[in-house]
């Protein structure tokens, strides 16, 4: 998790960073340096986020453009990884994602 306040001269407190990420990998070695590995991720925010917009000289408008959750992604990935040495890899996966705007 990351979060970020920020204030410039003349300006209020706004949001810099705000970032919710899990990561979760399963690897298994099917024969020799061949491995076959599955693996899930989801990232978000955990803030409401907002557009600042300036009126003549000293009004400032803050309209909120995200909630707690949304946007938020859940992405499943598995493939087959091959590993000639420890310096070396090459994933082969499959990527379907899931984002939860789209639920």
């Amino acid at each position: 998790m990351q979060y970020g306040l920020l204030k410039n001269k003349g300006e209020g407190m706004r949001k810099s960073n705000d970032i919710i990420f899990l990561d979760s990998k399963y690897g298994h070695q099917l024969l020799g340096k061949w491995n076959a590995f599955a693996a899930v991720n989801f990232t978000s925010q955990f803030d409401n986020g907002y557009n600042f917009t300036k009126y003549g000289s000293n009004a400032v408008i803050r309209t909120k453009i995200s909630a707690i959750m949304p946007p938020a992604y859940i992405i499943e990935s598995f493939g087959i990884k091959y590993k000639p040495k420890l310096y070396f890899n090459q994933v082969l996966p499959s990527k379907p994602s899931c984002s939860i705007k789209d639920l």
